[in-house]
């Protein structure tokens, strides 16, 4: 079998089952197991495959062909352009979620004060990390003080692996609870990807959410059409006064959710929407 027929006889069998992506699947698959690049897929498309990444390859699609996502399969995924190491105790980092990164970088104003930073429900701690990142080679002489919780332990081993990967570990500090914040501060950034989604409004048996039974359901389904977790933190973040005076909250949630944040906190936030209402922005009112 030659590199091209792999890679459509298998995409094929994925396509048939229903996969959204399957070409794209079979071939991160098999450029994991061969060594190759997508271009060198390309580029040796005519080569034979070798019998012995031929049954790894197998033993991988096998897991695909019974929805575990190809992140976890890997063990890795690229969000902003880094790789994060992943598995079943974290959520797969989402495109959409690329945008709060770049939309807190672009927020940040230097006016000599220190900006304490903080994401609540980190996960694999992509989004801090790589906000961490993207501030280190833009404001190179000014200083950041940065936080991220998560309920899980296991989440937050994760995060700390990545951060340590990222050479970033003695930059931010991690705190295990729900909704955590470390005493005595205030923040000018609060970002937070919670668990936003309606258990209801899933169907495992559709082909196109019979992934999300692989990810951790404490990151993904909330009670309350999946609002209960997004409503506790703001009315923490108020009740605590949190947020400084030009601080920002950054939320993702679900498509409708922002409705529901304008109606019970318009009274204390001026709130934007971005993305198709998938993010929302939040100012303190003055």
């Amino acid at each position: 079998m030659k590199n091209k027929d792999l890679l459509n006889n298998y995409s094929n069998i994925l396509l048939k089952n229903g996969f959204e992506s399957p070409y794209l699947d079979v071939e991160l698959l098999f450029s994991f197991v061969s060594g190759l690049s997508r271009v060198d897929l390309i580029s040796k498309s005519e080569e034979e495959v070798d019998k012995k990444n031929l049954k790894k390859f197998e033993k991988l699609f096998s897991r695909r062909l019974k929805h575990e996502p190809v992140a976890y399969i890997l063990g890795h995924k690229n969000f902003c352009g880094l790789d994060f190491k992943v598995n079943k105790n974290v959520l797969i980092p989402r495109f959409i979620t690329e945008e709060i990164v770049d939309m807190v970088v672009d927020s940040i104003r230097i006016d000599g004060n220190i900006k304490n930073i903080i994401e609540i429900g980190t996960g694999s701690g992509c989004v801090i990390i790589s906000i961490i990142k993207k501030i280190l080679n833009s404001f190179v002489d000014f200083k950041f003080n940065f936080f991220a919780s998560d309920i899980s332990f296991r989440a937050l081993k994760v995060a700390r692996e990545n951060s340590k990967y990222f050479c970033v570990e003695n930059k931010i500090k991690f705190y295990r609870g729900n909704l955590k914040f470390p005493a005595n501060k205030k923040f000018d950034f609060i970002i937070a990807n919670l668990p936003y989604v309606d258990f209801d409004s899933v169907d495992f048996n559709k082909d196109n959410q019979k992934d999300l039974q692989f990810e951790p359901k404490v990151a993904l389904f909330e009670k309350d059409n999946g609002f209960y977790l997004i409503k506790k933190l703001l009315k923490k973040i108020i009740n605590k006064k949190l947020l400084n005076n030009e601080g920002c909250i950054f939320l993702e949630v679900e498509k409708g959710q922002s409705d529901r944040i304008k109606e019970e906190f318009g009274d204390y936030f001026n709130i934007e929407e971005f993305f198709d209402d998938r993010i929302v922005k939040l100012k303190a009112k003055s």
